[in-house]
This record gives C-alpha cells, structure tokens and sequence, in this order.
C-alpha cells in the first residue's frame, strides 16, 4: 500500500496484485484499463481505486499524487498465476481437491455455461469468484448448497485479485481436466503458466495444440481462450 492525502484526507491504495481485491480488477476491466491499454485516463484509473467519480478525482488536491501514478503501474503489467495456489483468503486449497456432489459439477458446468452466453468479456471472467465458491463452500465438511456457494462469491469478490485468479484459474482447469478426462499435470505441461511469462501470446500458441482434444467450442472459448486472455489484459488468436 502507498499512502497519500487527498483534500486533506490520508488515503491508501494498492500497488499490487496481491493487495487489489478481485472487486476492483473487474472494475478496472470495465473502464477498459489492463496490461494492453496504456491509453486511459488517471482519473478513471483513480476513480476505481478510490471508489470516487472521476469528476471528483480530476478537481481533488492530492499531496503525493506523482508518486501514487508511479505505484499503479503494475495495473499494466501481467499478474502471476500460480499453477497450484495454496490458499485463497482463509482456505487452504487441497491439490487433490475433488467434486462432493454431482450436484457441485453440475453447478459448475451450468455457470460455464451461463458464461458462455454472455457477450461481455467481463461477465465471462468475472465468475472465477464463483468458480472458486462452487468448490470452497463444501471445504469445511458442509454439504454442498449453490445458495450458499452464491453468497460466499460475494465475499470472494473482494479477496486478493491474485489469488482469485489463480484459484480461480486453477478451478477451471479442474473442470476441464474431468470433463474432457485430460491429467492436470498434462493440462499444465501445454498450458504453462509460469510466473515469469512475458507475454500471453506464447501461451496461446502452446494452447492451441490441445484445441482438438477440447470438443465442446463453450468449453474451449469460455473456460480456456476468452477468460486468459481476460485475466492477462491481452488479447489471443482465434
């Protein structure tokens, strides 16, 4: 966090992955800022990141303003996924983690469905907080229930933006790995995630080899191409 006074008033804002809360990156991909836009404005960057209209952050006397835009460049660069994420807020994320219930994939294959339909790439990654519901409701020994796996996405929302994305990212090549009957270890030699991957662009393209063994065109445009390129703020090849 950086601190800093506007209108007299101390502030704090994220300055990175790890502190932005998962509310606010789907904020910020609805004013379009991401890693492949350097053209938005500061005032819509703070907007979102001080939960203040724009025409507000434009007339605001900021004392440390320089410094603040200097620590939101991370906002351009490309989060790190972690292949096999630990936690995600209080829970601890088994890697042997299976489905409880019929009910719990069924719930899940009807979401990725739902996605499909949307038109806004928003709404096609913003379900990665309910991805993550669907499977860490029933962690603590309780029977899975969509009612609550729904409430408990909205507390996800404002989890860490980073971990929600990898486990989120990790959820949903879980769901492929059942579905399509593909070993986990294998999805992740062709789709590596490595943390220091420059660009999304190498990732696609090892991607693509798979595309034959991934039947169902939702599965392939809702749950592989369309959310990564989403999540990375880049764009991908059809």
């Amino acid at each position: 966090m950086i601190k800093a006074k506007v209108n007299g008033n101390q502030i704090q804002i994220e300055t990175s992955w790890e502190e932005l809360s998962f509310r606010k990156y789907i904020k910020l991909l609805e004013r379009g800022i991401g890693a492949d836009n350097f053209q938005v404005k500061q005032s819509d960057v703070l907007s979102v990141m001080l939960d203040l209209p724009p025409e507000t952050i434009k007339t605001a006397q900021f004392d440390g303003l320089d410094p603040v835009i200097s620590a939101l460049a991370f906002l351009y660069t490309i989060p790190k996924v972690e292949e096999y994420p630990k936690k995600l807020g209080d829970y601890v994320i088994p890697q042997d983690i299976t489905h409880k219930s019929v009910e719990q994939f069924e719930t899940m294959e009807k979401y990725i469905n739902e996605a499909a339909k949307q038109e806004s790439m928003v709404e096609k990654v913003k379900p990665l907080a309910l991805y993550c519901a669907i499977y860490c409701q029933p962690l603590n020994g309780d029977y899975f229930d969509e009612e609550k796996a729904v409430w408990l996405s909205e507390k996800i929302m404002d989890y860490p933006c980073q971990e929600v994305m990898s486990v989120g990212t990790f959820f949903t090549l879980k769901f492929v790995s059942i579905k399509k009957g593909l070993p986990m270890n294998y999805l992740y030699r062709t789709i590596p995630l490595r943390k220091k991957q420059p660009v999304l662009s190498g990732l696609m393209r090892r991607l693509a080899s798979t595309r034959h063994l991934i039947t169902s065109r939702a599965i392939w445009d809702v749950v592989i191409r369309r959310p990564f390129a989403s999540l990375f703020g880049s764009s991908t090849r059809k």
